[in-house]
C-alpha cells in the first residue's frame, strides 16, 4: 500500500517544537518503512529520477501513479540514510500516532508502548508464519497477509493457519486503529486487490 499523504498538513508551531521528540518517535518506530503498515510507498510524479539507487531499484508504476516496493531498502532496523536525500514521503508521512501526538491526545510513553505492542504481535506472527509456510528467509507482514490471502480453501482449516490469519487480523485493527486513517485502509486494499 503507498503511504497516503492523507494526515500531512503544513508544521505549525506544536508540530516544530515536537519534532525532535517526533523524530525519536519515528526513529524507534519505522512500520511505516519496513513494510508492516504498507507494500509500497507512493512517490511524486518524476520522483524516480532523484532516489537513491537501492530505492530506485524498487519503483515501479501502475495507473494509479508511481511507487517503490517496501521494505525501504535503506531501513536496518532504523533508517540508515535519515538525514540524506529520499523520497518526499519518506519525510512527509505523518502516521495517526504523530497526529495524535502533536494534538496532545496521546503521550509519548503511550507511543512507545504501542510500538512495543506491535512488536510483540510481529514477532508471534512471524515465528508462527515460519511453521506455517515453512520459510527460511525474512517476510513483511504485508507479504504474510498476502500468502494468506492467496491459500486455497481447502487449505484454510489448518488449526495453525486459522490461528496466523486470527493473529494477523488483530494486528492489522491495530496498526488501523492507531497508524492509519480509515482512509488509508481502504486504499490500501484496493492497491494490494490490483497487484494480485
Amino acid at each position: 500500500m503507498p503511504l497516503h499523504r492523507s494526515i500531512i498538513h503544513p508544521p505549525d508551531k506544536a508540530v516544530m517544537e515536537n519534532l525532535p521528540e517526533e523524530q525519536e518517535i519515528c526513529k524507534a518506530c519505522g512500520f511505516c518503512c519496513d513494510g508492516t503498515l504498507f507494500a509500497d510507498a507512493v512517490l511524486q510524479a518524476m520522483e524516480q529520477e532523484n532516489l537513491p539507487e537501492k530505492m530506485a531499484n524498487q519503483y515501479f508504476t501502475t495507473e494509479k501513479g508511481e511507487f517503490f516496493r517496501l521494505p525501504c531498502p535503506y531501513f536496518k532496523k532504523k533508517c540508515s540514510i535519515y538525514y540524506k536525500p529520499k523520497a518526499q514521503v519518506c519525510s512527509s508521512f505523518r502516521c495517526r500516532l504523530l497526529a495524535d501526538f502533536e494534538k496532545q491526545l496521546v503521550s509519548s510513553g503511550t507511543i512507545y508502548s504501542i510500538i512495543s505492542n506491535v512488536r510483540v504481535h510481529l514477532k508471534d506472527i512471524f515465528e508462527i508464519s515460519r511453521d506455517v509456510f515453512h520459510i527460511n528467509r525474512n517476510v513483511t507482514f504485508r507479504e504474510i497477509q498476502q500468502m494468506l490471502g492467496r491459500l486455497p480453501e481447502e487449505e484454510t482449516d489448518d488449526n495453525r493457519k486459522k490461528m496466523l490469519a486470527g493473529r494477523c487480523n488483530i494486528l492489522d485493527a491495530l496498526l488501523t486503529r492507531h497508524f492509519k486513517t480509515e482512509n488509508d485502509f481502504k486504499k490500501m486494499i484496493t492497491i494490494e486487490d490490483s497487484m494480485t
